[in-house]
């Protein structure tokens, strides 16, 4: 029985793991993008649009208020912190953490963010 309960311990550490990887991922391509501010999109003139990396801060203090810690300094470092971290201590804050993110990640993939 104690076998399973650790067996069942590393596979959710995996996952939390490959979720922050995969947002990591995610997060990479996205930030590299922008958001544009007016009707149409700016991509070719450069005008009414801001770069996703702008709102890093905004997105790390959301998390820091629904999750009472702070966050690495970029998104990056808290995904890759996550994705080092042994297994076992708070995996269920982990996921908590991470599905805000996800969402917020998210929200943001429905606009228009090519590369500028």
């Amino acid at each position: 029985m104690a076998e399973m309960k650790t067996r069942k311990k590393r596979v959710g550490r995996k996952s939390v793991a490959l979720e922050a990887i995969r947002l990591l991922g995610q997060w990479n391509r996205i930030a590299s993008g922008h958001v544009q501010l007016a009707s149409g999109c700016s991509c070719g003139t450069g005008v009414g649009a801001l770069p996703v990396k702008s709102f890093e801060r905004d997105i790390l203090d959301y998390l820091y208020a629904r999750h009472g810690e702070r966050p690495a300094g970029t998104i990056s470092g808290m995904l890759t912190s996550i994705a080092k971290q042994q297994e076992g201590a708070g995996v269920d804050r982990q996921w908590a953490l991470l599905a805000d993110l996800a969402r917020s990640i998210d929200s943001f993939g429905g606009l228009h963010n090519r590369a500028a």
